[in-house]
């Protein structure tokens, strides 16, 4: 492998290495009855409903935090402290209940006629904690930061989507202005990010030019085109923030209570008086610091806090008495990546045979305890793209071994495996199935497909031999190499599906051998939308291409849980990465 070709696949292991750390991926949703999905929603519908008291202002919860981290949402990497600082800080806008970019703020933006020029109105009369008035400025500088090439936090990955940023500048001091050498439909979503105020963080950082970052970086590249309109983008960036004693001021409803902060300790947030929007009804957030996830869950237990976060499938049995379970869906893909050189998988046939062999409603129930929602397109149910007319591989033996027998294989040898000629030669239908050691529900799940494909009984005339290896072999080894035939992984995806890494033709970092110039069309046409409509179609066109041809066989979305004491009420709706979301409607239940 290539130097170049070596850097470009660290990016794929990047993403597969935060699956690993997870106990499972999933991909799309059901929308039958029956859906995870649909009965999570109604669970905590009918919570809400049942709830008899009115929120009242005033009274106090506790939250955990592990392994506490720097309380700077644009440098952590901590998914416990994201959560916390989104109670602290705000971004120009946030996803509204179907994911879709809505004002916060950010009141307005408009784009031009080319999709080039975005043009973002601030809400005014916004202050910091401190009482400074929020600016553009402000804006400007946070940007600057998550670009600086320093840091490499979820929102510095999520911003460096946009790889075609020409230029920011301010209009006055509440008009944002971004240039785009060409148009891009995730834009909004890579443009969602908590801002940082430039007057507590100016003279705390060290500058560097821009340039001269820009030379470094293509002094390690073959090609340096690419990185040459990203040189307009101004001379001076953030290099460093230092933020030793340093309290972090946001603009969001909560603020750090000053007399608590420390910054290895527990600390407290106070309701924000001053806030633009609703002002929150419990008056105080106490934060305790733990070590690690058992701790916590021991607290929780204990009753010495008030929520629990977790991804295990075993969460209900932490919901007992005086304590309410709130599932949410992950962007956690879980599929069956296909070596597309394989002479028989290559058959989309066979391919559809396999998915329909394979019921991924069983497997849910019976490894995931209900934790995860089938799909059959790597959009989840919960995004305005996503569309339940695609969701249509639900377990039907009897079409599959049909496909097959129409497909032209069929047991010749009598030995119970199917065959067929190919190339003149004899191929019987074996598969090896790979997936890593270390991930217990994937090594369920591999067994549990194995089984369902090959019992004699469902007469589909498939072997699948598993092979557990270890994740660095996997990574370094089994997927340069393409060394299976199947492989159950994972993959953590934005928003707004970034499927062009995986499944063009032209990105070296598809692994899968997959090769469509008609996949690589729709891929480009979703990639470069920015019109809401053309981006609905585009998306509309992927999903459609995804169950006919299926470049993988997908399996499902996991979802992960809150755990909330019965003590808090309000309309509590997490999501991954916004699990205080909506923390203004949260109230201390009066249960007298």
């Amino acid at each position: 492998m290539s130097m170049k070709k070596d850097r470009q696949f660290i990016i794929l292991i990047i993403i597969l290495i935060l699956i690993n750390s997870l106990s499972g991926c999933g991909l799309i949703q059901s929308v039958q009855i029956d859906s995870t999905q649909d009965i999570q929603y109604e669970e905590n519908k009918d919570k809400n409903e049942e709830e008899e008291s009115k929120p009242v202002s005033g009274g106090s919860m506790v939250i955990p935090m592990v392994n506490r981290d720097i309380l700077n949402p644009i440098v952590t990497s901590s998914k416990d402290v994201i959560d916390i600082c989104g109670l602290i800080f705000e971004g120009l806008i946030i996803h509204d209940d179907e994911l879709k970019p809505a004002p916060a703020l950010a009141e307005t933006w408009s784009v031009s006629d080319d999709g080039k020029a975005w043009t973002f109105n601030l809400r005014k009369g916004v202050k910091w904690h401190d009482g400074t008035d929020f600016t553009v400025d402000d804006v400007v500088f946070t940007i600057n930061a998550l670009r600086s090439g320093v840091y490499d936090s979820y929102y510095v990955q999520n911003l460096n989507r946009i790889d075609c940023i020409q230029s920011i500048s301010a209009k006055g001091n509440y008009t944002l202005c971004i240039q785009l050498s060409h148009p891009v439909s995730c834009f909004l979503d890579a443009m969602i990010f908590p801002i940082i105020p430039k007057h507590i963080y100016e003279g705390k950082i060290e500058i560097k030019k821009t340039n001269e970052r820009k030379r470094k970086r293509n002094e390690n590249t073959e090609n340096n085109d690419e990185y040459e309109e990203e040189k307009q983008e101004g001379e001076q960036i953030i290099q460093y923030i230092s933020e030793d004693n340093l309290i972090p001021i946001g603009t969001g409803p909560y603020k750090i209570d000053s007399d608590t902060y420390s910054t290895d300790g527990d600390f407290a947030l106070v309701r924000n008086e001053n806030y633009w929007d609703q002002k929150p009804y419990m008056e105080r957030i106490e934060v305790k610091l733990y070590k690690d996830s058992t701790e916590v869950i021991n607290a929780f237990q204990m009753r010495e806090i008030d929520v629990l976060n977790t991804n295990v499938v075993f969460a209900k049995t932490y919901a007992q008495d005086g304590i309410n379970l709130y599932k949410y869906l992950t962007q956690n893909y879980e599929f069956l990546a296909i070596n597309h050189k394989n002479p028989i998988l290559s058959d989309v046939q066979v391919r559809k045979a396999l998915a329909y062999g394979i019921d991924r409603n069983s497997i849910i129930k019976e490894i995931y305890l209900n934790n995860a929602e089938a799909v059959d397109v790597p959009i989840p149910s919960n995004s305005w793209l996503y569309d339940g007319i695609f969701r249509i591989y639900d377990c039907d033996v009897d079409k599959a071994v049909k496909i097959l027998e129409e497909a032209g294989w069929h047991d010749t040898d009598g030995d119970g495996i199917r065959d067929k000629i190919i190339n003149g030669k004899k191929q019987d239908m074996i598969f090896k199935l790979v997936t890593n050691n270390e991930n217990d529900l994937r090594k369920d799940v591999a067994q549990d497909i194995k089984r369902q494909l090959c019992e004699a009984e469902n007469e589909l005339g498939i072997e699948i031999d598993i092979e557990l290896v270890q994740w660095e072999e996997l990574k370094e080894e089994i997927i340069p190499d393409k060394d299976f035939d199947m492989l159950l992984i994972g993959c953590n995806l934005p928003v707004m599906p970034d499927l062009e890494f995986l499944f063009a033709s032209y990105s070296t970092d598809n692994f899968i051998n997959y090769s469509s110039t008609e996949l690589d069309t729709i891929i480009l046409k979703a990639k470069q939308a920015y019109k809401e409509v053309n981006i609905k179609s585009a998306y509309q066109d992927l999903q459609a291409y995804f169950v006919e041809q299926l470049s993988v066989i997908s399996l499902y979305f996991p979802t992960s849980s809150l755990l909330v004491s019965d003590r808090i009420g309000g309309n509590i709706c997490p999501r991954e990465l916004d699990i205080y979301r909506d923390i203004q409607n949260w109230y201390i239940v009066d249960k007298k």
